[in-house]
């Protein structure tokens, strides 16, 4: 009985993490180091600069206050 409710979720952890042998062993994403990451979009880039010219050193401030 128990084994019929643990078994579905068994299933579905198995396949989410890729756990067979048919896979490679690689990551489709490979990490960078930091410094090679640029931002240069107009979504990102403008929330960046307001964080430093604006949010960081107010909140800086604050902590002086």
């Amino acid at each position: 009985m128990m084994l019929k409710k643990i078994l579905p979720l068994i299933i579905i952890v198995f396949s989410l993490t890729g756990w067979n042998n048919n896979e490679p062993n690689e990551y489709l994403i490979q990490p960078v180091d930091f410094t090679q990451v640029k931002f240069e979009d107009n979504f990102w880039l403008p929330r960046i600069k307001t964080n430093r010219n604006v949010s960081i050193p107010t909140a800086l401030q604050k902590c002086v206050e």
